[in-house]
């Protein structure tokens, strides 16, 4: 055990053995691999309310102990894209600060079964970032993730503020209970949302988007606005609503036998190209609202027989219903 009024712990790789603490009292913690492989798997405790109050930095790859700070503290983890390799935790350790942020190269995971508690997710660069959260989690800056996925799971709300935004070329995972609204300048390829009760759930995007896994169980309103394409692929339901706005670009809503879309709620379509449902998949709403916002568009639905009453404003170029049990 090691105790002070502020600690800092450095070499050319740092080891911590299970059950061991470093207590900073109210001052700072700061570990440095030194370039090397950080491995703990004890406890890192201060008081420390500062930006400052714990920080890992400087190794290859990185197995976090258990980390508290004061409530409102900020622990950082990689500081200019200093830590090179695979961040995670060690089995049942709790990371639970005021402000989770970083600087990484490599992946990111403090999942499950890590139970976190971590109110504000900062600014936070990664190849792929996982978070398991038992707070509700405001996301107040750029997690930008490269290639990797960024999965987000909160046992409260998941919601962005101020610069908080989200980017990855690959997919965004969400899984919140009481809502998610990702409203900042998101950039991401793919969108999955699960959440189990009335809250609503809503995204603005900026690039050509797929949404598959779709699963808003408890009611709540889905809406999707996207600068682009958007395409629904595999399973996707919503008990609630489900709005999709595409900005420059058609709504796909099923292309192949495996795609389904089921809406117990009203199905709300706005596209500046086509809207397109091919005859594999399967739609189904109580009611369709659909427009079209660009005169160059289609309307294809090839098997919209449940999908309730249908209507459509706007004007495009061609309607095919080629379902013959639709009016």
């Amino acid at each position: 055990n090691v105790s002070g009024a502020g600690v800092t712990l450095e070499g050319v790789g740092v080891t911590q053995s299970s059950g061991s603490t470093v207590n900073a009292g109210s001052g700072a913690i700061l570990v440095n691999g030194g370039d090397g492989t950080i491995d703990m798997a004890g406890a890192l405790t201060t008081t420390s309310d500062a930006a400052t109050a714990a920080t890992v930095e400087n190794a290859t790859t990185v197995e976090l102990p258990a980390i508290t700070t004061g409530s409102t503290g900020t622990t950082t983890i990689g500081v200019a894209g200093d830590t090179a390799g695979a961040v995670t935790q060690s089995p049942s350790t709790v990371i639970s600060t005021g402000t989770l942020t970083g600087d990484a190269t490599g992946s990111v995971n403090l999942g499950s079964p890590n139970t976190n508690a971590i109110p504000t997710l900062g600014a936070f660069t990664s190849d792929g970032f996982t978070l398991n959260d038992t707070d509700s989690l405001s996301i107040t800056g750029a997690v930008a993730s490269g290639a990797g996925a960024v999965s987000l799971t909160s046992s409260g709300t998941i919601a962005e503020s101020g610069g908080g935004q989200i980017s990855t070329t690959s997919t965004l995972q969400t899984s919140s209970v009481g809502g998610t609204t990702l409203g900042g300048a998101n950039v991401v390829s793919g969108f999955t949302a699960a959440d189990s009760t009335t809250g609503s759930v809503s995204l603005t995007n900026g690039a050509a988007l797929t949404i598959t896994g779709l699963d808003q169980s408890g009611g709540g309103a889905v809406s999707v606005t996207n600068s682009g394409p958007i395409t629904l692929a595999g399973s996707n339901s919503a008990t609630g609503g489900l709005t999709l706005v595409s900005i420059g670009g058609g709504v796909t809503l099923g292309s192949a036998a495996s795609d389904s879309l089921t809406v117990t709620g009203v199905l709300s379509v706005t596209a500046d190209g086509s809207i397109v449902e091919e005859g594999g998949s399967s739609v189904s709403a109580a009611s369709t609202l659909l427009t079209l916002t660009s005169s160059s568009g289609d309307v294809t639905l090839l098997n919209a027989g449940s999908m309730g009453s249908i209507a459509l404003t706007g004007t495009g170029q061609n309607l095919d219903l080629g379902s013959p049990t639709q009016d």
